[in-house]
């Protein structure tokens, strides 16, 4: 019968026979590896479901699309000429916008575009524009920009898409999720900077709001708060020169 020790004489020697280098250069690598700091990726459908994220229920529906006979009765926010948009952020971490445009003067076109500082692999999916002749012409998705094409210049257009890509996870909570942007530029062919083109009033629903911010463009990676918290939820409005800003929230997803 082998003595117990025999086996314990065998462990002591295979681990003298590591080599000193060989165990610095692990156990260096398992500290770098530990401090490297990694940004939380974007949101995916997998990231969801490993999370259990809308397990216990069907994601919420899209809001209704606007169709051409809608038209004729247009949000009562939207007094004059802007824009009025509501941003609904679904449990997934998409972000389901309908926006309507009044423009001053007859407009030919209406281009939607990422805004400056969005992050990368955003887009925007079954895109879909209309006005009082129909469907405008243009693209259903969006990953840069998209202009759009009526079949004769308009004073109103609407605009739906489901924006995705723009969530990004907190790493102290799976539920909780910044949202950057909460909705795509855009812009009327015709005159501008003169301020006739009027405000934009964006409202931004989510299980949760915890708050706004807004990025000037030109310096997109510094955000500052913005927006004001109502009886309806938190809505911000921006300037008729000061469409191109971006705009972030802090949500739970649930």
């Amino acid at each position: 019968m082998r003595s117990p020790n025999v086996g314990r004489r065998v462990v002591r020697h295979l681990l003298t026979g590591v080599p000193v280098v060989l165990v610095l250069a692990v156990l260096s690598a398992a500290a770098v590896v530990g401090i490297v700091h990694r940004p939380p990726a974007p949101l995916t459908s997998d990231d969801v479901a490993a999370a259990g994220l809308g397990a216990s229920e069907p994601p919420a529906p899209s809001p209704p699309r606007p169709t051409a006979t809608d038209l004729d009765q247009p949000p009562a926010e939207l007094v004059g000429a802007g824009t009025y948009a509501t941003a609904t952020v679904l449990p997934n971490g998409d972000i389901a916008v309908v926006e309507w445009v009044r423009t001053p003067r007859p407009s030919g076109s209406l281009t939607l575009s990422l805004p400056l500082g969005s992050p990368p692999g955003g887009a925007a999916r079954e895109v879909a524009v209309v006005t009082a002749d129909g469907s405008a012409d243009g693209p259903t998705t969006v990953t840069s920009s998209g202009t759009y094409l009526p079949a004769r210049a308009s004073t109103l257009f609407a605009a739906s898409y489901l924006l995705k890509g723009a969530a990004r996870i907190s790493p102290s909570s799976q539920t909780r999720a910044l949202i950057r942007p909460v909705a795509l530029d855009l812009k009327t062919s015709g005159r501008t900077g003169d301020g006739s083109r009027g405000p934009r009033l964006l409202r931004i629903e989510a299980g949760e709001v915890l708050a706004l911010a807004c990025a000037i463009p030109g310096s997109e990676e510094t955000l500052t708060p913005c927006g004001v918290s109502g009886d309806e939820g938190w809505s911000v409005e921006l300037g008729p020169d000061d469409w191109s800003t971006l705009v972030a929230a802090q949500v739970e997803l649930e």
